[in-house]
This record gives structure tokens, C-alpha cells and sequence, in this order.
């Protein structure tokens, strides 16, 4: 009698509230899924105004950037470039994080993509 009383909480069993929590969480990981990102989408034109506006900003500033990207990665580089020196005040993601990044690529395809 007391294990049957232990298993049931305000007339509901345990299992079921289980199940009932357990829907709620996918219906919240479906509406967040259908929403859509926070990130508007621009046009290439509107990108290009953008980063004129960046780079008449930063060039009063006696900097320059220089945007590449990193093919191993496939993400974007950026560098603020001194325009009197042409030395490179930073770099983001720094070039040791990137480095890093590639390696544990290595790493992690080493463990996990060799057929057994």
C-alpha cells in the first residue's frame, strides 16, 4: 500500500507526469525551432553600404580592416591594420585560436572518422 501511495503525486503517477513534462519540453523545442532567427536577412547591397560605413570609420581613425576568410575553417578573419605601419593590431579570432581550432579538427577526425 505505501509503495502504491509513493508512485502517485495529487492523483497522478509519476510516469505520467513524466510523460506530460517531457511533451512540453518538445513542444518548446518545436516552437523555437519554428521561429525564426534572430538575425535579419540583408541584401548584398545593403551589406556593402554597411561595411563603407565601417571602413570610413575606421580609416578616420588612421585603421584599416582587412576581412578574409580562412578556407580550412571556412570562417571569417578580420584584421585592424595601423594605416602608417601596416602592422597588425589585431586579429579576431586571434591566429593561435584558429590554429588551435584547425588542430583539434584533427584530433576529433582522427578519433571518429576511421572505419573499424
Amino acid at each position: 500500500m505505501e509503495q502504491e501511495i509513493q508512485g502517485i503525486h495529487n492523483g497522478i503517477s509519476v510516469r505520467e507526469q513524466q510523460q506530460k513534462d517531457a511533451a512540453k519540453k518538445r513542444k518548446l523545442v518545436e516552437k523555437e525551432q519554428k521561429q525564426p532567427q534572430n538575425r535579419p536577412v540583408r541584401s548584398r547591397e545593403e551589406l556593402i553600404s554597411y561595411l563603407r560605413k565601417v571602413l570610413n570609420i575606421t580609416s578616420s581613425l588612421n585603421r584599416r580592416l582587412q576581412f578574409s576568410i580562412n578556407r580550412e575553417l571556412g570562417e571569417v578573419v578580420v584584421k585592424v591594420i595601423d594605416s602608417e605601419t601596416d602592422k597588425v593590431i589585431r586579429e579576431v579570432p586571434p591566429e593561435e585560436l584558429q590554429r588551435l581550432h584547425i588542430r583539434m579538427r584533427e584530433i576529433i577526425g582522427l578519433l571518429f572518422d576511421q572505419e573499424i
